[in-house]
């Protein structure tokens, strides 16, 4: 054999060798939670290379807005695992760059300050905590299909860390996250906040509360919440989730979905009436129904994402509208809501949108595409509408009309597939738009 060819015989099995198994750990500690700074530390393992890239998303799934996570960032700063100082720089708004010098370990510390309550962002304060993970962890530029770990170290006397993450059995408040796209889809609540539990078919549901008054009955709640997801997954004919949580946050206002859990901001006193808890049901019906609808049936805009930039998409209409129209139809069929009180809701909601004047500027597509853009205040309210409730009312007229054409032997739920004559192919596009 000639050298050449010994050379060649060469390269393809030293190509075919595994590379330095490449682990990502975090820590996440709050040692004084007056000061609203969380401290994270993150170990990498099996690095190769003279510099190392670690980015921060600029936006958070389901929340379609660009954020500044990194202006929260501050006492970044890098060493090997020999504890050697490695020089770093911020090439870009979101990217920090570490001199690593081959280093086959780097451990990066850095703080976050938390200041504002609200399901996109992070907050600590003296009794409570709350992680948006993509402004909390940084990954390694370009390989986010890595898995993580995730330790946290809550202060003293706080008894519970909720998320949607798998727990490491033996090691307490230590969770591990198959890539990144499923770390930043999972926020965390950590406190002494309330907990119920209930199953659907053996799969585990945990509500974690806060700031509920006494009175509200936490079994009612047990209850229509397991009507709720029995009823949804009966519908969508499949639980695809191995664990759920419900973070209720009984502060603010807002809600964000996620594949394994949903976050949820509310007024605690609204359950004291019935109109109030209907209304609160009826906002978890729409996160909980995103599991199905924006979390595994979506537009190829909306996954994989490029965490960077702007997922740009002129079918949050579906996505969120017939979230909406499906919400209260969820309501009914579990027999939490009446046929009249749906259709007065409705009927108010068709009234409002032919009361605006933003109907005559902007199609749904539109506003879908533009709501990166739009503030939702002053002159945008004249000239833009909702895609949440143009969605709802085109979700309703579309399966009207399915069931019309067919007899009512099909239906929007049961033919996702007559969406394909009445929307444009680009629109049509989706990624598991199988609905039974």
């Amino acid at each position: 054999m000639s050298r050449r060819a010994l050379a060649l015989l060469a390269l393809f099995f030293i190509g075919a060798l595994p590379g330095p198994c490449q682990t990502l750990a975090f820590t996440v500690s709050m040692p004084r939670p007056a000061n609203h700074l969380f401290h994270v530390t993150l170990r990498c393992d099996g690095l190769q290379g003279e510099v190392q890239d670690f980015k921060m998303p600029m936006w958070h799934p389901g929340y379609y807005r660009i954020i500044d996570y990194p202006k929260n960032v501050s006492n970044f700063r890098a060493e090997d695992g020999a504890g050697r100082i490695l020089g770093w720089e911020q090439t870009t708004r979101n990217t920090w760059r570490v001199a690593a010098g081959n280093a086959s370990t780097v451990i990066l510390n850095y703080d976050v300050l938390g200041t504002t309550a609200f399901g996109a962002q992070n907050f600590l304060g003296d009794n409570r905590a709350y992680i948006a993970p993509t402004g909390m962890f940084v990954h390694l530029a370009g390989k986010i299909k890595l898995p993580a770990t995730v330790a946290i170290q809550p202060p003293t006397g706080w008894k519970h860390v909720a998320n949607g993450l798998d727990p490491i059995p033996g090691r307490p408040n230590v969770f591990s996250a198959t890539d990144f796209d499923l770390l930043y889809d999972c926020p965390m609540l950590m406190g002494n906040q309330e907990t119920l539990q209930f199953e659907i078919e053996g799969v585990p549901h945990e509500v974690v509360i806060e700031n509920i008054p006494a009175t509200v009955d936490r079994e009612n709640i047990k209850r229509d919440l397991a009507k709720l997801v029995r009823t949804a997954t009966r519908l969508m004919g499949d639980i695809p989730y191995r664990h759920y949580t419900f973070l209720m946050m009984g502060e603010g206002a807002g809600g964000i979905e996620h594949s394994t859990s949903a976050s949820i901001a509310f007024n605690g006193k609204s359950l004291t009436t019935d109109d109030g808890y209907r209304r609160w049901l009826s906002f978890v019906a729409h996160e909980y129904f995103h599991t199905f609808n924006v979390k595994r049936i979506r537009p190829i805009a909306l996954g994989p994402f490029d965490y960077d930039r702007e997922n740009l998409t002129n079918m949050l209409w579906v996505s969120e509208g017939l979230s909406v129209y499906y919400q209260d139809l969820l309501l009914v069929r579990a027999g939490l809501m009446t046929r009249e009180q749906y259709l007065a809701k409705l009927q108010n909601s068709i009234a409002q949108f032919e009361n605006l004047p933003g109907r005559r500027y902007q199609s749904a597509t539109e506003s879908s595409w533009n709501t990166w853009g739009t503030s939702g205040v002053g002159n945008d309210r004249n000239t833009t509408i909702s895609y949440y409730n143009n969605g709802a009312m085109l979700g309703f007229v579309l399966d009207l009309a399915i069931r019309r054409s067919t007899g009512n032997a099909k239906s929007l739920r049961r033919h996702a597939g007559a969406l394909s004559p009445i929307l444009p192919a680009e629109e049509a596009r989706f990624h598991r738009f199988r609905i039974p």
